[in-house]
């Protein structure tokens, strides 16, 4: 890192994620903390030791103008260079160096981290198949969530074209600080309006956007908090290419149909607050000032 043309302000490791970043020094020590807190956090829900790739590594750029002036710096093509210096959020190819470049505080570029972080995770323990787009992003903004109190950051589509008044105001009032996600998605399952699993799994990145993405929300919850021990499972064979029907078959026993009735149950069951609550015991560190 100390090759290219930026200057870190702080490098902070604790325990095993090292973080540069070009902010305040307590940034790097709080990402780095919360990264490592978020890492324990998901072994434990998983009960999978999860390894950390070899050369890990997260970069905290907070300027817009620093994006273009660190991709400079990289060994790589020219094509490459222009679309990492346009970025806000990317894995630096053929590296596990992952980089965060919003500009929106430090809480946002936090909660993107630890979406690379758990989406690198999700890949490395499950493989990506055709029909588990979706299951990633249930994975990372559940976990993150757990672990942050936060669902800050987008890794989806652009807004359609033909966003409706309900998506608009969603959009408005969900990636807001402090922004409840289960109980919308509760009240849109029992109108018939949360999109389905089913409905979910053929979509592409591209496509993900709004009523998906709390979806995606709805989903995860129900995964890791009502049914960890076959979570994992069931995005293994989701990741060696099992269809949605045939992963569910598998796992746990249901059609597509049964497990959606399940998800609706699991949203009515739980209270707003219950399904708000963060499971991280701790997150350690000072906040940047």
């Amino acid at each position: 890192m100390k090759d290219l043309l930026i200057v870190w302000n702080a490098t902070w490791k604790a325990k095993e994620i090292p973080v540069w970043t070009t902010g305040h020094p307590n940034e790097a020590r709080y990402v780095s903390n919360v990264l490592t807190t978020g890492t324990e956090l998901m072994r434990h829900i998983l009960g999978e030791p999860a390894p950390l790739p070899e050369g890990l590594g997260v970069v905290v750029l907070v300027e817009k103008a620093e994006r273009a002036r660190f991709a400079a710096g990289l060994n790589l093509s020219e094509l490459d260079r222009r679309q990492i210096g346009e970025g806000a959020a990317y894995a630096l190819p053929r590296t596990e160096i992952l980089v965060t470049a919003r500009t929106q505080g430090f809480k946002v570029r936090t909660d993107s981290a630890l979406r690379l972080l758990y989406v690198r995770f999700y890949r490395e323990l499950y493989g990506l198949g055709a029909h588990s787009v979706w299951a990633e992003q249930a994975f990372s903004l559940t976990l993150t969530h757990a672990a942050h109190g936060t669902r800050l950051t987008v890794m989806g589509g652009q807004p359609p074209a033909d966003m409706g008044e309900r998506e608009a105001r969603l959009v408005h009032d969900l990636f807001q600080e402090g922004a409840l996600w289960m109980a919308p998605a509760r009240d849109l399952a029992n109108q018939g309006l949360l999109p389905t699993a089913l409905e979910l799994a053929p979509q592409r990145r591209s496509a993900i956007y709004v009523l998906d993405l709390l979806s995606c929300c709805a989903h995860g919850a129900y995964l890791l908090r009502a049914r960890p021990a076959e979570a994992p499972k069931f995005f293994r064979a989701l990741g060696q290419g099992k269809t949605l029907t045939e992963a569910l078959d598998a796992v746990f026993g249901l059609t597509p149909e049964a497990f959606h009735e399940q998800l609706v149950r699991f949203l009515n069951d739980v209270s707003p607050d219950e399904g708000e609550k963060t499971l991280s015991r701790r997150i350690v560190g000072t906040p940047p000032r």
